[in-house]
């Protein structure tokens, strides 16, 4: 079963759009040109949802792999010295120190992600449904 964009474009409120094909009503009636990076929000969606045979749009997203181990503390809720933290399929890992002067690790799987934990990657504009895999979305790291 092949993805669609317009399936996961409603998760992505907030994050940046490149308008790769624009078409006469954007151009003319809100002045969306090709080329043209936009923030996505609920008029924008309902533009690109209502032009969707006509025009082609992709997120801009991090790839979830560029998550710092800052990042991975705050997604976990841990308090502490961070002395290692990464995502490495299928979870996210943290080495820390706390206050206290003691060691610990926690990880979490990806797919037991709580409702806050996924709000905030979906926040920082990541790629948590492998849409630059799929060549939905473009890589922001990448972009120029």
């Amino acid at each position: 079963m092949s993805k669609l964009i317009t399936d996961y474009l409603h998760y992505h409120m907030g994050c940046d759009i490149i308008i790769e094909k624009s078409c006469y009503n954007l151009v003319h009636e809100h002045g969306i040109h090709r080329g043209d990076v936009k923030t996505l929000n609920v008029d924008l969606l309902w533009l690109l949802l209502r032009h969707q045979k006509d025009c082609m749009f992709k997120p801009l997203l991090n790839p979830l792999f560029m998550i710092t181990k800052e990042q991975v503390a705050d997604l976990l809720g841990i308090e502490g010295f961070i002395k290692k933290g990464n995502y490495s399929a299928p979870f996210f890992q943290i080495e820390y120190e706390t206050l206290e002067g003691t060691w610990g690790y926690k990880h979490q799987y990806i797919t037991n992600l709580s409702a806050d934990q996924f709000h905030f990657l979906l926040k920082g504009s990541f790629d948590i449904f492998q849409l630059i895999e799929e060549l939905l979305a473009l890589d922001k790291t990448k972009f120029a």
